[in-house]
């Protein structure tokens, strides 16, 4: 643990009114919590305060967290009772007093250009959203990139889009700047009501009110994988991969509709790969899924009804699966189909 740098931090300088909120919730991550915030308290971008959200640890996550707030001044720390990590977040949101929200996970770490890079030293402009790319560590000391292709303008919001979902940066709060005015004036908050895609559905939310994006093609935000379910690996069930699949759907319908910069968001090609993503783990997850195969050959005649949720090769893309000699995977991708079809009448 390095809080040499932090004392000096505190003695020589204070920060009134932060440039970045940088939202960390956690939960029993000792092992890798300092890590983290070493690398968070070491920017050569300074303007910023750190929330930490001890979210009921019962390791010595918070003793550390507790150890940090007294050396240096840029470190507000919260508790709460185990409510998992979109109440935390939601939490830090509530308390912060930045222009930009910033989002790292506990048993993640930074480089020390991170907050420069997204920021552009402190100095958007004519933008209210800011990304870049990730790398992803394994423990086995392997390690792999996740970037955009290309450069783009700011006023380019559907290609953009279209490349994040491609390459897996959208889809987590992690490595992006959000407006903190755009997220509290719309009561923009994570769901609390899921445990899978929360992350998702809560950046898909933000791009509605987004105007202007800005991209870098570097790779600053290191996502530990260490084989060890955390803050954004838990089990669940498969009314979850439902939930998560028509709200989806639904807040890209509401994207196209509310946000004329995004009208070449191709949804058919975001919605397509989530779902048989789900399909996949309600088979791998679900043992029960096997004992309603028997169902499935009923479930097939909802393939006469198409989704209208879900745009036509998409659709077209699943009844193939329906269709298909597949078992299992044609019965989910038929379970699947008919619980968003029902939910959405609901709505």
């Amino acid at each position: 643990m390095d809080i040499t740098k932090s004392i000096i931090h505190k003695k020589n300088s204070m920060i009134t009114s932060p440039y970045i909120s940088i939202i960390v919730p956690v939960y029993n991550c000792e092992s890798y919590l300092a890590k983290c915030i070493d690398s968070i308290l070491n920017q050569t971008f300074g303007n910023f305060e750190l929330i930490l959200i001890n979210d009921g640890s019962t390791d010595n996550s918070a003793n550390i967290c507790a150890l940090y707030q007294k050396v240096d001044y840029r470190i507000i720390l919260l508790s709460q009772k185990n409510e998992g990590v979109s109440s935390a977040r939601n939490h830090g949101i509530a308390v912060s007093k930045g222009e930009w929200l910033c989002f790292v996970d506990s048993d993640d770490y930074v480089e020390s250009n991170y907050l420069e890079v997204l920021s552009c030293n402190g100095s958007l402009k004519n933008v209210d959203f800011s990304l870049c790319g990730y790398t992803k560590d394994f423990s086995s000391n392997e390690s792999k990139i996740y970037t955009f292709d290309n450069e783009y303008k700011t006023g380019e919001v559907s290609q953009i889009i279209n490349q994040a979902e491609k390459n897996n940066i959208i889809n987590s709060p992690v490595c992006k700047l959000f407006n903190s005015k755009i997220v509290k004036d719309n009561n923009i908050t994570f769901d609390k009501n899921t445990n899978y895609g929360e992350d998702h559905l809560f950046v898909i939310s933000y791009l509605s009110f987004v105007s202007g994006i800005m991209v870098s093609l570097k790779t600053p935000y290191h996502y530990m994988d260490y084989g060890t379910i955390s803050l954004t690996k838990k089990k669940t069930n498969s009314d979850r991969y439902i939930y998560y699949v028509n709200a989806l759907t639904v807040l890209y319908q509401h994207l196209l509709q509310s946000n004329y910069r995004c009208k070449d968001v191709n949804v058919d090609n975001i919605i397509t790969p989530h779902l048989i993503m789900c399909v996949t783990k309600i088979i791998q997850e679900d043992k029960g899924i096997r004992k309603k195969y028997n169902e499935y050959m009923a479930l097939r005649k909802l393939a006469k009804c198409y989704t209208p949720s879900l745009p036509l090769a998409t659709t077209q893309k699943l009844l193939y699966l329906m269709f298909s000699n597949v078992g299992v995977i044609g019965f989910c991708c038929s379970y699947i189909l008919c619980n968003v079809r029902n939910l959405l009448k609901k709505n």
